[in-house]
């Protein structure tokens, strides 16, 4: 393929993660602040580590550090600070004594099941008066495919 086509491909990607940001996230975060998220008013990288570790269940400091692009550093303070809240946990396993692991703890199940459940019904109310339910599920089948490319891709 040309060159011009990957040019046009990379400008598609980034129109399309603003749009989805402008046009749904952003709202639908602020109607989930509006309701008394805590996970919504926490902030970003916090939530993304908290993410990552929810759909992923338990990963390595490097590997989180590297999946949720912040230096080590930096991950080592915030971890801190959800481990005192109780959120998350470290852990070694026995054939790798070196390796720092990282889980959610009971808690921190809980906080993201509510904060998740939380942001659906804030992503209903939004969009069921924005969107026609057929473009919803049109938008629904494009991610989906979107998804299927990447997973097949995905680097380990």
């Amino acid at each position: 393929m040309e060159l011009d086509f990957y040019k046009r491909l990379g400008v598609l990607v980034d129109k399309t993660v603003i749009l989805l940001n402008t046009n749904m996230l952003t709202p639908i975060q602020e109607t989930s602040k509006i309701q008394g998220s805590r996970f919504m008013l926490m902030k970003q990288a916090p939530r993304n580590i908290l993410a990552i570790l929810h759909n992923m269940g338990e990963c390595s400091l490097k590997y989180l550090s590297l999946y949720g692009s912040l230096s080590y550093a930096n991950l080592s303070q915030m971890m801190e600070s959800l481990i005192i809240d109780g959120l998350i946990e470290k852990f070694t396993k026995e054939d790798s004594k070196k390796v720092i692991y990282v889980r959610l703890t009971e808690k921190g199940k809980a906080f993201m099941e509510e904060s998740n459940a939380m942001f659906d019904r804030g992503a209903k109310l939004l969009l069921e008066n924005i969107y026609k339910e057929s473009e919803l599920m049109e938008l629904y089948n494009c991610l989906s495919k979107i998804e299927n490319i990447l997973q097949k891709h995905k680097t380990k």
